[in-house]
């Protein structure tokens, strides 16, 4: 374990790229504004270029938005954006809770 300012995290965390995908980066109440999409495009395909390096400007990865690799990030996103419309979580509207026996410990 490794203790910092943001708490203990294990050894074989910290030794991951920290380019990975932040949760920010993922929208699945709008996948379509997700940075993770938005981020490799390049500006005239409606993306936000943030293809930077250290300093360096690389080429964008994607010239536009309806090539096979983006849209295979595009169909995990918008998967996972079916399943919470499907059942959504207790803090999005629309929710119904799940009713559930509860016991408590009672003795039979």
């Amino acid at each position: 374990m490794v203790c910092g300012a943001l708490g203990c995290v294990p050894e074989k965390l910290r030794q991951l790229p920290r380019r990975l995908p932040r949760p920010h980066w993922i929208n699945l109440t709008r996948p379509e504004f997700s940075r993770l999409l938005n981020a490799y495009p390049a500006k005239s395909a409606g993306g936000l270029e943030l293809t930077k390096m250290k300093g360096k400007a690389l080429p964008p990865v994607f010239q536009s938005t309806s090539g096979p690799i983006y849209q295979s990030l595009c169909k995990p996103l918008m998967d996972g954006a079916a399943a919470l419309q499907a059942r959504p979580r207790m803090d999005i509207p629309g929710a119904v809770a799940i009713p559930q026996a509860r016991d408590f410990g009672k003795v039979f």
